[in-house]
This record gives structure tokens, C-alpha cells and sequence, in this order.
């Protein structure tokens, strides 16, 4: 390395012969060269441990202090303001460090309070959210248990489902309290091919009796009730059409707990 620092300084002294500046110039080259080499020096000697104790503090031409746990890191020019320290606030005096801890105390409190009062927000939000999540489940909940029906002069008709032997209809029956068991007629359950060997005869309004047969379906579902192997009658229905495929009767009827929302034509099944 010093015969590299001859040739650099036999260089510049070649470019100027005989010039002050050039002189200085060698001068302020040697001393960078002596305190890099001084670096050098330190960074061989320093063990891990005495390294990573150390802190390297200089000014630059701004009158900004730097402080790097790296003597390399510190440019050539700012070498003469070099010093080091044991500790990064040693430089300062007992009433500056304590205004400095201060600050710093403050600091870690705001911090400090800073993450407690996000904490608190995503607690609350959680809670918000969890809160909305009940309040869907149970709103869905409520709206399973209710069934939309059509009510004509005050009569309540039904939609239902009738199954048996995997296949399976809908149709609308009129709610009759009156009805000891649920009747369709056989016109909107013929598709189902019901098989019955108890043939009966069915009183009718005015008296008459009409040819019936007695059934057990797959089940009869209501909304969200189902009865299984639910009984039923089977009729021919006779006279004016009507806007409904049968009855549901007290057999379905006094099992279920329900109330009629007449004004937003809803039955409402209680669990």
C-alpha cells in the first residue's frame, strides 16, 4: 500500500511541479489515505463483541451529527471530526440525557397508548361483527320458520309439498281447522300414482258422500316442518273449481305450534 501512495503522490507532484497546491493537495491525500488505514486498523483489531459495543459519531459540513456502528461508513472528508463512543448518548451531558430520556419515556408512553387504543378498535370492530353475524343467522333462522301465504277472503291457502316414492308435487291447500285429516284432490296428486286398498266415503259439504281412499304419504312438508309417512284422503273433487288442491287438516295441523300474520300474509312456525 505505501508504494501505491508514492505513485499517487509522485503523480500529482509531476502535474504541478513546483505548485503550493500541489503540495497541499499530497499533503490532504496522505492524511485521508492515514485515516482510512487507521479504520483499517481498528476494524482488525475489533472483536464481534468490542465491534457491536461501539459507536462511531462525526459532523458533517451542515453541522448534522451522525452516529454509525461502522467506522467505513464514514466519508474520508468528515475523518478529523471523529469520535467514538461507548454508548450512543455519551456525548451528552447529565442534563441532556435526562431530557433526552424523557422524551424518550414520553415517546414509549404515546406508543404505548397508541397500540392499546388500536387494540381497543379491533376488539370493538370484532364485537361489531360478530354482533352483525347473530343477528344474520337469526334473521335467516326467523325467516325459515315462515311460509308465504295467499289469503282470500279471510280463507289461508298453503303451499305444500307431498312426496312418495321419490317423486314429489306441489300443491296449495286450504287450512281447515274444521278437517280431522289432511284431503287432496286426486286431480293434483294423480302424477304421485298413490297405491290405497282402504276405500271410504267422504261426507262433503251439504251432506253428500263422494268416493275416497285413505293413503300414507312419503311425508307432507309445510315450510320448514316435514311429517313423515304423514295420512291423508284422497278425493275426487266434484262442482266449481277452486283455487286450491285440497285441505290441511288437524293432523298435520295440531302437531305444529303457529300464529297467521294476516297483514304480511305469513304463517310463522314456532321451533
Amino acid at each position: 500500500m505505501a508504494a501505491s501512495v508514492s505513485a499517487a503522490n509522485r503523480r500529482l507532484l509531476l502535474q504541478q511541479p513546483g505548485s503550493l497546491e500541489g503540495v497541499l493537495g499530497v499533503v490532504r491525500q496522505l492524511r485521508r489515505l492515514s485515516v482510512l488505514l487507521i479504520f483499517a486498523g481498528w476494524g482488525l483489531l475489533l472483536t464481534p463483541d468490542d465491534a457491536g459495543c461501539e459507536y462511531y459519531h462525526y459532523i458533517d459540513r451542515s453541522g448534522n451529527h451522525h452516529f454509525v456502528d461502522d467506522p467505513g461508513k464514514i466519508p474520508p472528508e468528515y475523518a478529523e471530526s471523529l469520535k467514538i463512543h461507548k454508548e450512543r448518548h455519551d456525548n451528552l451531558n447529565a442534563e441532556q440525557k435526562a431530557r433526552l430520556r424523557a422524551r424518550e419515556a414520553l415517546q414509549e408512553q404515546i406508543n404505548r397508548e397508541r397500540l392499546q387504543e388500536q387494540l381497543a378498535k379491533e376488539k370493538e370492530r370484532a364485537r361489531i361483527e360478530n354482533l352483525r353475524k347473530v343477528q344474520a343467522e337469526r334473521e335467516r333462522y326467523a325467516k325459515q320458520l315462515e311460509t308465504e301465504v295467499i289469503i282470500q277472503d279471510n280463507r289461508i291457502l298453503v303451499p305444500v309439498q307431498v312426496g312418495y316414492n321419490g317423486r314429489e308435487i306441489k300443491a296449495l291447500l286450504l287450512l281447515d281447522t274444521g278437517a280431522s285429516i289432511t284431503v287432496l284432490h286426486h286431480a293434483s296428486v294423480a302424477s304421485l300414482n298413490l297405491q290405497s286398498k282402504q276405500k271410504y266415503k267422504a261426507q262433503v259439504a251439504g251432506g253428500r258422500l263422494i268416493p275416497s281412499y285413505r293413503v300414507e304419504l312419503g311425508y307432507l312438508q309445510v315450510g320448514p316442518i316435514r311429517m313423515s309417512q304423514a295420512p291423508a284422503m284422497v278425493i275426487n273433487h266434484q262442482g266449481p273449481a277452486v283455487a286450491h288442491d285440497g285441505l290441511l287438516g288437524m293432523n298435520f295441523l295440531r302437531q305444529v305450534h303457529y300464529t297467521i300474520d294476516f297483514e304480511n300474509k305469513r304463517i310463522k312456525w314456532q321451533p
